[in-house]
């Protein structure tokens, strides 16, 4: 074989190697991505299971004439643990079992509105900074919506903990592609033995 032609054959070859890394690459991306998009939202909709109860339970026991809310308040953090409040006809808060501020929390007003409409609604809310809640919003017979929210701060922690796991994964995958393209490259480059 001549050199020219050895040499675009090894050219060739290299191509060829490329072509499959990068569609090797694009692939594990896609399959890591999927991955933690889905374990990401699987999470975040867990986040919703708790204050979904709470205000079902609420809104039964108004509809039954007897609300269950305590006096005894504490102010809504980061590390806030299910909560509920009861808003009115009028959007104001009736009663709820967290203060924000020394005042029970106001949540938008397009949030009871939709649950009035559609029964209920789920949201993340936001407050303040560093400090976002799941919130479930459902609307009682008399016009009141009861409001049932957590902390994300758990829920965001172990999302993050998804996202790390998920990276070394991708991480060592891109790295066995890398290093098997390595390989096949010098492989594909020793001399061939010589036929006695």
């Amino acid at each position: 074989m001549q050199p020219r032609t050895r040499r675009l054959c090894g050219d060739n070859a290299l191509v060829s190697r490329t072509i499959v890394w990068v569609l090797g690459f694009v692939l594990v991306t896609g399959i890591f991505g999927t991955v933690y998009v889905v374990a990401q939202q699987s999470v975040r909709a867990s986040a919703n299971t708790e204050p979904a109860a709470v205000a079902a339970r609420e809104v039964q026991l108004l509809a039954a004439g007897s609300g269950a809310l305590s006096e005894q308040r504490v102010e809504l953090t980061a590390d806030s643990g299910p909560f509920v409040v009861v808003y009115g006809v009028d959007n104001a808060p009736v009663s709820g079992a967290v203060v924000r501020n020394g005042a029970l929390p106001v949540v938008p007003a397009g949030v009871l509105t939709t649950a009035r409409l559609h029964g209920q609604d789920k949201v993340t809310w936001q407050p303040a900074a560093g400090l976002r809640f799941a919130v479930v919003a459902r609307a009682g017979s008399d016009g009141r919506v009861v409001v049932g929210g957590q902390s994300l701060t758990p829920f965001e922690d172990r999302d993050t903990q998804t996202m790390i796991l998920v990276g070394l994964g991708w991480l060592a995958s891109i790295a066995c592609l890398t290093g098997a393209w390595i390989l096949t490259k010098v492989l594909g480059t020793r001399p061939a033995a010589k036929s006695r």
